[in-house]
């Protein structure tokens, strides 16, 4: 899930620590590089992985995946959900607008 975290971390994060630490940054500045079309984009990808979040938990839940011996029933449903959520992120990221320019900077993650 390497791809969440540099996505994340440069369209979402870079820009979230500017504002909160007080740089002067107006919103046509080269510094501020989040466009509406990214915003939009950044909230899919953190509603679809906060979706996947919260139906692994009830499944880790239901099916007991937090004990050590349904380990292997655990390590396979989250390679099944992983694959699902990449596939999301994807979907997304080529989908819903990204360039393929971008996409070409993240597709090493998938």
């Amino acid at each position: 899930m390497k791809l969440k975290d540099v996505y994340i971390n440069q369209k979402l994060l870079e820009n979230r620590n500017k504002i909160a630490h007080g740089n002067k940054i107006d919103s046509f500045s080269d510094d501020f590089n989040i466009k509406i079309e990214d915003a939009i984009e950044i909230r899919d990808i953190v509603f679809k992985i906060m979706t996947s979040i919260k139906e692994d938990l009830i499944y880790h839940a239901e099916n007991e995946l937090y004990l050590f011996r349904n380990k292997t029933s655990c390590d396979t449903y989250n390679k099944k959900s992983n694959i699902i959520l990449r596939k999301g992120i994807i979907y997304i990221m080529l989908y819903k607008g990204l360039s393929n320019e971008t996409f070409i900077q993240y597709k090493y993650f998938l």
